[in-house]
């Protein structure tokens, strides 16, 4: 059992090292030599989630190209029996509307020590699932407060540059390799607003920069992704990149002045 435990930290400690090692280029230059720590406070934060969107990735959902992440959620799950104890199959919620499949993922991980409970909301547009879809009482995912809609003021923006390369290596560390990130002009054949030599950033690599910039994330995290942040990355893997701002108290991000996450 001893021997489990040990393997488990030391998966989860390669894990938590690859995600930071994708963080720490778009820290570095405003955070300096405190980049490599905040960049693995960050991915620290968003393990559980992480680590559940791979489990449904490699069995429960079918195929992940084009899969669009909305909403995640996750909090520390109750139990009795100790930490580290839950492994349960997800419970997955699907129903369609105007044109896309609309999943509810429901998980329970181990993670750093403690049980979580981690919901994924994602989208797909119909007929890139070769799965049908079922019937379900689906909400929508919950709007946050008015964060998006505040104006950030110039003395709580953190600037971060992010690049193709950046988002690739995320996909390296974290395994999520969904062709919207990866392959420009997938963001766009997939329904986003992107344009046709554009990739998407990961939601959770966004996630991870919130909180590496703002900090927290201990007892878990809600994100909203209002919109995609798009990144250029056409032929021979543009390295210009975009920018996006870190509100500091809030942890939400722009682009160009459009929220693209947001965080409670």
């Amino acid at each position: 059992m001893g021997g489990e435990q040990a393997g488990g930290r030391e998966a989860e400690e390669r894990l938590i090292a690859g995600l930071a090692e994708a963080l720490v280029p778009a820290l570095a230059a405003p955070l300096g030599e405190g980049a490599f720590r905040a960049a693995r406070m960050g991915a620290v934060a968003v393990l559980p989630a992480v680590l559940t969107l791979r489990d449904l990735r490699e069995g429960a959902l079918g195929p992940w190209n084009g899969m669009i992440h909305r909403r995640c959620e996750w909090r520390p799950a109750e139990t009795t029996a100790g930490a580290g104890s839950a492994s349960t199959s997800p419970v997955i919620d699907r129903r369609r509307r105007a044109g896309w499949d609309l999943l509810r993922a429901r998980c329970r991980v181990a993670a750093q020590g403690r049980d979580w409970l981690v919901t994924h909301d994602l989208a797909q547009r119909t007929g890139r699932s070769l799965r049908p879809a079922e019937p379900a009482e689906l909400a929508e995912p919950a709007e946050l407060s008015d964060a998006a809609a505040r104006a950030v003021g110039p003395a709580s923006d953190l600037v971060l540059r992010v690049t193709a390369s950046q988002i690739a290596a995320w996909a390296r560390g974290s395994g999520d390799g969904n062709e919207i990130h990866l392959r420009p002009g997938a963001p766009r054949a997939a329904g986003l607003d992107a344009g046709p030599e554009d990739v998407v950033a990961h939601g959770l690599m966004l996630g991870a920069l919130s909180f590496a910039v703002t900090g927290g994330g201990q007892g878990g995290g809600l994100f909203r992704f209002p919109a995609p942040a798009t990144i250029p990355a056409g032929f021979q893997r543009d390295e210009r990149g975009s920018s996006l701002t870190v509100e500091r108290l809030s942890g939400t991000m722009l682009m160009r002045g459009t929220s693209v996450l947001e965080r409670r």
